[in-house]
């Protein structure tokens, strides 16, 4: 499902949940702050989107447990097929932990249930480069800032927890 764009070159955002209704309120709450959307209800149909080539998306953000293709396998197959492609996930049952042994330590995990200024904070987070905290001028900075491990602690401080 498409959603609206908010502005013709809005920053789109692939949301990926089984879920009709959270993925719906997910959508509408980046919608209502200037995000373009394209909702899939299925790890495939996040694929086909990804394939289709028809959106240049700018992160993906996708739900653990899903039937078919689970967040864990749908994450790694972007990892593999679109390395650049920023991914965040959201669960009410796994952990960071889990993440860790699957391979995909640096995706930060949303917690279920959210709110709307901790899912807001949580996708600013993934746009936002991290800070340099006493970085000497010869250290070598990460080339994409999207994928930095502690998004998840960044947006967590900024939504006041």
């Amino acid at each position: 499902m498409i959603t609206k764009f908010a502005e013709p070159h809005a920053t789109r955002i692939l949301v990926v949940d089984d879920e009709v209704a959270v993925g719906a309120i997910v959508a509408r709450i980046l919608e209502d702050v200037g995000y373009g959307v394209c909702l899939a209800f299925s790890g495939a149909l996040a694929l086909a989107a990804l394939e289709s080539s028809a959106y240049d998306f700018a992160l993906a953000l996708s739900d653990i447990r899903m039937p078919g293709m689970s967040g864990i396998e749908l994450a790694h197959k972007i990892q593999r097929g679109w390395p650049d492609l920023p991914i965040l996930l959201m669960s009410g049952y796994e952990s960071s932990t889990m993440l860790v042994q699957q391979g995909l330590g640096n995706i930060p995990l949303l917690r279920k249930p959210f709110g709307r200024e901790e899912l807001l904070a949580f996708v600013t987070a993934a746009f936002t480069p991290a800070q340099p905290s006493a970085v000497k001028p010869s250290a070598a900075l990460p080339s994409n800032p999207l994928q930095l491990p502690r998004i998840a602690d960044r947006a967590r401080r900024a939504a006041g927890e």
